[in-house]
This record gives C-alpha cells, sequence and structure tokens, in this order.
C-alpha cells in the first residue's frame, strides 16, 4: 500500500484527537465498480502531525503538582473541512492504521486569509 488521494467525509472525532473519515475510491474493488456505496471505500485515520510528542509518565498515582504530570507539545493543525482532498498512508499496510499526513489544496484556490494577494480584485467599502 502506497500514499492514497482520499477525500474527508467527516470530521467529528468524539476524542478529539483529529481523525477523519475519509473516502479512498482507489482502494474500492473493481468487481463491484456498480456499487460504489460509501462503507466500502469509508475509512478512519488518524493525524499525523509533523512534530509531536509527550514527556514519560512519571508516578502516575501520585499528586505532586505540574512537575509530575505528564505534558504533551507539538504542532497541532485544525482539522480539514469535508469534501477537502487529503493525503492519507496506512502504516505496514494495515488499512486499520491509518494517518491523514497532508492537505491537498484544489487547484487555482490560493487565496489567503485576510486578504486576495493574488487578484487585482477587491471589495470597495
Amino acid at each position: 500500500m502506497g500514499v492514497y488521494l482520499a477525500t474527508v467525509t467527516n470530521t467529528a472525532d468524539v476524542n478529539f484527537s483529529g481523525r477523519l473519515d475519509v473516502q479512498i475510491p482507489a482502494l474500492q474493488k473493481t468487481d463491484d465498480a456498480s456499487d460504489r456505496s460509501v462503507e466500502k471505500t469509508t475509512y478512519t485515520v488518524r493525524y499525523c502531525s509533523p512534530f509531536a510528542g509527550q514527556t514519560p509518565a512519571r508516578d502516575a498515582n501520585s499528586n505532586g503538582g505540574f512537575e509530575s504530570t505528564q505534558k504533551a507539545y507539538g504542532f497541532w493543525a485544525v482539522p480539514p473541512d469535508i469534501g477537502t482532498q487529503v493525503l492519507v498512508m496506512f502504516a505496514n499496510g494495515n488499512v486499520n492504521e491509518g494517518f491523514w499526513i497532508g492537505c491537498v489544496p484544489d487547484m487555482q484556490i490560493n487565496h489567503m486569509v485576510p486578504g486576495l494577494a493574488s487578484s487585482e480584485k477587491s471589495i470597495e467599502q
């Protein structure tokens, strides 16, 4: 298995851990191409941050204050909107260990907030 182009179908993660439901048409079997039901191409994938980690849990049973608690750090991105294309990969070829590793913007959609840096058009107030 390699890296796949997928489309986000759901961003509601009850654990707030960045998981997405995505559709991956390339993984649908060709012998049932007439039945393109969502269930056959939908996978839940985890967020793969470019930088993240956590400190080791030290004596979780004691209440030693801030120093003895486990801490997380790193980069956290806002999940993409439904309909956004993302790149997905599967660790060790296991479809139960999927990760979304980046977003793929639509062609010609490169205007960034707060302005339209590549456009001569503006809204006058």
